[in-house]
């Protein structure tokens, strides 16, 4: 993914508890400041720059500036800034099939708008929404699933993230499609007790304790994912331009 990720709130230079007034003065001023139009009288390099922080400065107020997207943001932040948890497969109760979404919740993790650039907002999230289905599929194939026709979300692989010069009724099937997510996967690695801990209970009450509690781990599990890629795809659709 392009461009380093700073924290929203460093790039308009304020605290982490500033009010909409703070944040939108300080995206005024900034704004202003590394504008295009008021960077004409610099060097080639430092109208680079300049670019760069202005769409920095642009990316951290459309987060911050929107209380739902500065509420999710708040909560990831720190995940966000080391860059999500790829790799983690086993660790803290996760797994390989949940692709992890939390870089792509921040703007740098894209460089333009041009199809013909490897790191554009197309680019990017075209993979990144196949990395999650791929995961959904892999996770129902490791169940002992065969058909994939038997996945009830095997239709997400029918619709296409596109490029700029996709047509509008494609680009919006594919965003009710996504809208609609829900997991397939089982969640069956958040489970508190194993089938052997189950299996030596010391009564049929406490195995029935034992798998409602796993039941509603999974449920919490699955209902935190379902929010997670639904809130990335509030995120993009926000920011797609076409």
């Amino acid at each position: 993914m392009a461009g380093q990720i700073r924290c929203h709130y460093d790039v308009l230079g304020i605290e982490r508890d500033a009010d909409a007034a703070i944040i939108k003065k300080a995206h005024r001023k900034l704004a202003l400041r590394h504008h295009p139009d008021k960077t004409v009288s610099l060097n080639e390099q430092q109208r680079e720059e300049s670019a760069t922080e202005f769409k920095l400065i642009q990316a951290a107020y459309e987060c911050l500036g929107d209380p739902d997207e500065r509420k999710w943001y708040d909560e990831h932040r720190d995940m966000i800034l080391r860059g999500g948890m790829h790799g983690s497969d086993g660790a803290d109760g996760e797994s390989s099939f949940l692709y992890d979404v939390t870089p792509y919740h921040f703007s740098g993790c894209y460089d333009s708008y041009d199809d013909n650039n490897p790191d554009s907002f197309y680019s990017v999230y075209a993979e990144c929404f196949e990395c999650i289905y791929n995961g959904e599929k892999d996770g129902f194939i490791s169940e002992g699933n065969i058909d994939l026709n038997d996945m009830f979300n095997a239709h997400l692989s029918e619709v296409s993230f596109g490029n700029s010069k996709s047509k509008w009724e494609d680009v919006s099937a594919f965003y009710r499609s996504w809208e609609a997510f829900s997991s397939c996967l089982s969640f069956a690695w958040v489970d508190i007790y194993h089938l052997n801990d189950i299996r030596e209970a010391p009564s049929r009450r406490i195995r029935r304790l034992m798998e409602d509690d796993n039941r509603k781990k999974r449920k919490a599990a699955k209902k935190e994912r379902v929010e997670e890629i639904c809130a990335l795809v509030t995120f993009v659709k926000k920011r797609d331009p076409r």
